[in-house]
């Protein structure tokens, strides 16, 4: 299989500017996916590059103003949904339906977990990718692979071949990609590392170097 790159643009761009750093992080290297703001996932689909959505509301067609409907993200060319992110925390029946939503329409959902008893639950919903965050390291540059190694060790064994095991928060370097591979993950979650960086093609060309 072949490693798997999460790119979360969260809302620091949006526009023709998502648009330009979506083009500037295209690589054959790995299995890129890019997380954006729901009204660019169009535009960045034209780059054939995959890209997700940052929420869904478990909803059917009707009268829901203001709510995000999974059918109008598939017609959006979405790859999927990265669901429960720590910013975007999921009450649990409502994560259960809405994953059973985005099965529905043929998203694939990319679910975070913030810890081993979490990931157990989050499990039995039969994600596609389950994501393990440690909430307080997104954003610092400490990585998760280098400061919990024990805890994403137990985390791949926890999850075995139930879905795909990937990690993120803090992880920015080279060394951090290669140790949350060494410890079994299939691939990782990126933010603010690269998003945020004076070059955001050349930070991610030299992190899976």
């Amino acid at each position: 299989m072949q490693k798997i790159v999460i790119v979360n643009f969260k809302a620091y761009v949006s526009g023709k500017k998502a648009v330009e750093l979506a083009r500037s992080l295209k690589t054959k290297k790995v299995n890129l996916m890019i997380a954006v703001q729901n009204v660019d996932l169009y535009r960045i689909s034209s780059l054939n590059i995959k890209v997700l959505a940052q929420h869904v509301d478990n909803i059917d067609i009707g009268a829901f103003t203001g709510k995000v409907l999974a059918e109008g993200i598939k017609q959006s060319n979405a790859y999927g949904v990265l669901l429960n992110h720590s910013e975007d925390r999921l009450n649990f029946n409502v994560l259960k339906k809405t994953v059973k939503k985005c099965k529905e329409v043929s998203l694939k959902t990319i679910v975070c977990c913030a810890n081993l008893f979490e990931a157990k639950k989050i499990l039995k919903l039969n994600v596609d990718y389950l994501a393990f965050e440690v909430p307080e390291l997104i954003g610092t540059g400490r990585s998760i692979s280098r400061v919990k190694p024990e805890s994403v060790r137990k985390f791949v064994k926890i999850v075995g071949k139930k879905s795909v095991p990937l990690c993120g928060a803090g992880v920015t370097t080279n060394e951090d990609y290669k140790q949350a591979l060494k410890l079994g993950c299939k691939g990782v979650l990126l933010a603010s590392g690269i998003v945020k960086a004076r070059n955001a093609g050349k930070a991610l060309k030299e992190l899976i170097s």
